[in-house]
C-alpha cells in the first residue's frame, strides 16, 4: 500500500489518515481509513470513512460513518449531528440533492 497523500491545499486536524488515502480537501476531527480518496473543496468533519471510500469535490461529510467502497457525488452533503450519526452503507452512491441531513429539527 503506497502512503498517504495530502494536497498543499488540503487541511488535515485532529485526524487520523490511513496508508494510500488521498486528501485534497479538509479532514477534521474525523478518521480516515486505506484508499481513500477526498476531492478538492470537500469537508470531512468529525467521521469515520471506512477503505475505498470517495468523497467528490464540494462534498460536505459531517457526523457520519461511510462504509466501505460508499461514494458521496460532488457538491452531495451528508451531514448529522452529535448523538444523530448518518450512515452511509457499503457500496451506497450519494447523490447532489439527494443526501441526508439530520440537522437540527429532523426527528
Amino acid at each position: 500500500m503506497p502512503p498517504h497523500y495530502v494536497g498543499r491545499e488540503a487541511k488535515v486536524s485532529r485526524a487520523i489518515v490511513g496508508e494510500g488515502a488521498q486528501i485534497l480537501g479538509s479532514v477534521i476531527g474525523s478518521v480516515v481509513f486505506s484508499g481513500v480518496r477526498v476531492a478538492r473543496n470537500s469537508q470531512v468533519i468529525s467521521s469515520v470513512v471506512m477503505p475505498n471510500a470517495k468523497i467528490g469535490e464540494g462534498a460536505l461529510v459531517e457526523y457520519a460513518i461511510m462504509a466501505s467502497r460508499a461514494v458521496v457525488e460532488p457538491g452531495a452533503v451528508v451531514k448529522g449531528q452529535p448523538g444523530r450519526i448518518a450512515v452511509v452503507a457499503e457500496g451506497e452512491v450519494v447523490k447532489a440533492g439527494c443526501g441526508q441531513d439530520l440537522g437540527e429539527g429532523t426527528p
